[in-house]
């Protein structure tokens, strides 16, 4: 390394060793080490080697390569010493045009930004749409940060961000993140909070949902540390955290920042918001599988919403006790409940909660072998879902439209809106819906015959369900593995899987979530099997018998 460094093979034995102990492996500090050599002048080139200049024994070399690097930046001229040091509050990369705004190097960056690159502490990285400069190494942009005092860093936090501000006022969406960090350093607490808050906003728009918790959760920071805490702004942040949580599949973690914002609308005296935060909790807890807490919750919310004529509130609590009711089997219910939903939520135009209204309401038609309505519901509800771009609505509608163009017989179709949920919920970080997916293209090619694709969707939706633990997605590709090598004409495999699957579903910890989609196996599978033409009934079919068979007078959740 060394010697590519010089460009030569002939440098002292001696000196090589006493490198190679410093380094200990480390080819970054190889190369920062012999630089540093060349330009105190320990090392000197004659001819096609290096000669040393100077006593080995009188050769200090740090025993860090963060002091390596502090030794190279300290023997900087003033000028490019504090041009670096302005670079590295900027960020590892930086641009001229904004480094040329900065008062103490003005109309004199180039010259000092070619000193940097000429002992290769910077490179050149772009020049379109603007030159821009990065650090060699992240190291050796920590270094030069580290060298600024922290009372230095926060006012160039500062200057930098008016600077951006300034310099990009006409597109400053696409720096909301560049200018939330800055702010944020600079301890400016009401500009850090606006451009945290849109830059969260921003990445949930693209579906970045991890990115978008993450600046919420530094917003909420912001707001614990400023003297003054804004409820309003607090309660915002912790409705927009549950609501990117239950699109993360994390219905923990939702319920538990539908319960701050409870708090705080307590406190404010906010029965409006008092309200959206029961409904909010009942959704994660239904979609978590805690139904009798899930429709607690609902029936709180819609109580105090019926007071304040809330309708939003109400309809968004009727379509989650309509979920609830109708992967229990109370199908009845569940429309009665669903019908009121759509009428709310068009009343109140509150689009998120109509398109899983109309999307639900497909579903239950679905079941019922009402194709064409039901296509025509949910083909709308996915057409608003994608326009309004309303997350876990779009993820779940995806997935009904799916099942019942399946349900009636239009699989190309089916299939291709199945892998638009599958590639959304991927990009989102979504999980839940993503492994219902999973398991559902694998319904698909099953029935279109095509076992050995049908055996690979199923088994990626079982092993993903696996890991989170989730029964209910589990026993629905476990199931569908079971028909799948049925088909395959291998028994024993089969029966391994549709046992495993009826010892799930009798667990009393299992969630009652579609367990009667399980019952035709409700005893473990003979030794004998008959034809898959006889016991495999399509699902679509036998999903309608059972609309006929439960619609009967009433029976219990878990019928």
């Amino acid at each position: 390394m060394a010697n590519a460094v010089l460009g030569t093979n002939d440098l002292p034995n001696d000196l090589k060793r006493l490198i190679v102990g410093k380094a200990e492996g480390n080819p970054f500090f190889v190369e920062e080490v012999v630089r540093s050599l060349q330009e105190v002048g320990a090392i000197r080139r004659v001819g096609d080697g290096y000669v040393l200049t100077t006593k080995l024994e009188d050769i200090a070399i740090p025993d860090t390569i963060q002091d390596v690097i502090m030794a190279r930046i300290d023997r900087l001229p003033d000028a490019p010493k504090r041009t670096l040091q302005l670079a590295s509050v900027i960020g590892r990369e930086f641009t001229r045009r904004l480094l040329d705004r900065m008062d103490e190097i003005r109309e004199r960056t180039e010259e000092f930004l070619r000193d940097l690159k000429a002992i290769e502490l910077i490179y050149e990285k772009t020049l379109f749409p603007e030159l821009a400069y990065m650090f060699k190494h992240a190291l050796t942009h920590e270094v030069a940060y580290n060298s600024l005092l922290l009372q230095r860093r926060k006012e160039l936090h500062g200057v930098i961000a008016r600077a951006i501000e300034q310099l990009y006022a006409g597109r400053l969406g696409e720096h909301y993140e560049v200018l939330a960090y800055h702010f944020t350093k600079a301890e400016d607490s009401d500009k850090a909070l606006e451009y945290l808050v849109k830059a969260a906003q921003k990445a949930a728009n693209a579906f970045a949902n991890r990115e978008a918790v993450a600046l919420y959760e530094q917003a909420l920071d912001v707001c614990r540390r400023k003297g003054t805490a804004d409820l309003r702004q607090i309660l915002a942040l912790h409705q927009a955290i549950a609501t990117l949580y239950i699109a993360l599949s994390d219905f923990e973690r939702a319920r538990a920042a539908g319960q701050e914002g409870l708090a705080i609308a307590r406190r404010l005296g906010d029965r409006l918001s008092e309200a959206a935060a029961f409904a909010t909790m009942g959704f994660a807890s239904a979609f978590g599988h805690d139904f009798n807490r899930a429709i607690d919750d609902c029936r709180t919310a819609i109580r105090i919403a019926t007071d304040i004529d809330a309708k939003a509130v109400i309809a968004n609590a009727y379509v989650t006790t309509a979920v609830v009711h109708s992967v229990t089997a109370r199908l009845e219910e569940s429309a009665e409940e669903t019908e009121k939903a759509v009428d709310l939520s068009e009343a109140a135009h509150d689009i998120s909660t109509l398109v899983m209204a109309k999307g639900l309401s497909g579903t239950l038609l679905n079941w019922q072998g009402n194709y064409r309505e039901a296509w025509r519901r949910q083909e709308i509800a996915v057409a608003r879902a994608r326009e309004h771009r309303v997350m876990f609505p779009l993820f779940l509608n995806l997935w009904w439209y799916g099942l019942s163009l399946a349900g009636g017989g239009r699989y190309d179709e089916s299939i291709t809106i199945l892998e638009e949920g599958l590639a959304v919920c991927e990009k989102s970080g979504e999980e839940i819906m993503r492994h219902r997916i999973l398991n559902t293209l694998g319904w698909v090619y099953l029935e279109c015959g095509d076992l050995d694709v049908a055996v690979e969707f199923n088994r990626r939706g079982a092993e993903a369900a696996r890991k989170r633990g989730d029964a209910e997605t589990i026993a629905n590709s476990e199931l569908n593995l079971g028909d799948a090598y049925l088909a395959k004409g291998d028994l024993a495999l089969a029966q391994e899987f549709l046992d495993g699957v009826h010892e799930l579903v009798r667990r009393p910890t299992t969630s009652e979530w579609m367990k009667w989609r399980t019952r035709r196996i409700s005893s473990p599978a003979s030794a004998s099997w008959p034809s898959r033409a006889a016991t495999a009934i399509p699902h679509a079919a036998s999903r309608t018998n059972v609309w006929r068979s439960l619609a009967e007078p009433k029976r219990s959740a878990t019928s």
